[in-house]
């Protein structure tokens, strides 16, 4: 879905955009509109054509690779073969509201491949963490791994393209969720205790039974 987007006064002085011309400086902007607010949008440069310059005799495959060989636009594929564009550093030039949602594909595959990581990397250590402490985690019962929070509100199990702000605090608190289990400390291995005399024997120490029992050489 199309959104708002603004454009900042050095745009029209930074040197990798006055270098290229003007239809592809106002194609690069129209693209913003289309794109998620993460900086995605398919590779149509026919269908964007369409979207943004319809009435005007450009081609958009042209105007495309300029913004990719200027730097100004990633080419990325996902494993089903679909082609998409990324807009680098997008997020950090528009103002996002956290009430909508995405449904776009790039986004869900980065986002279940973070949640992978997060789940590879630290699950294991804030178990051990727990059960260490007599298997209860903070704050909840029984001591299980707790399940991540959903992404959505429960009105919206799998997105949409609509403004929810329930949606966004969802969203907000997977946020935390995954930067806490990020942060939680790894555990200090236990140490099995040994024998005073004989450092090398764990307790109860095999070869002080033997002493006393008359068996050692």
């Amino acid at each position: 879905m199309p959104r708002i987007r603004t454009i900042k006064p050095e745009f029209w002085t930074d040197g990798a955009i006055i270098s290229l011309p003007y239809e592809t400086r106002l194609f690069y902007i129209g693209m913003w509109n289309h794109a998620c607010d993460r900086g995605h949008l398919s590779d149509d440069p026919f269908g964007l054509k369409l979207k943004i310059m319809p009435a005007d005799p450009i081609d958009g495959a042209d105007l495309i690779q300029q913004l990719v060989q200027a730097g100004r636009v990633r080419r990325m594929s996902l494993e089903d073969g679909r082609g998409f564009l990324v807009i680098p550093r997008f997020g950090d030039h528009q103002r996002i509201d956290t009430r909508w949602t995405s449904r776009c594909p790039v986004c869900a595959h980065l986002d279940s491949q973070e949640l992978a990581e997060t789940h590879a990397s630290y699950g294991g250590n804030s178990r051990t963490q727990r059960e260490g402490k007599g298997g209860e985690g903070k704050g909840r019962k029984g001591g299980e791994n707790a399940d991540a929070p959903p992404l959505y509100c429960p009105s919206h199990p799998n997105g949409t393209d609509q403004p929810c702000r329930a949606c966004g605090d969802y969203r907000r608190a997977r946020t935390a969720w995954e930067k806490e289990q990020r942060t939680q400390p790894t555990p200090t291995p236990r140490r099995e205790k040994t024998c005073e005399i004989h450092a090398e024997y764990p307790l109860p120490c095999d070869r002080c039974a033997a002493d006393e029992n008359g068996l050692s050489a």
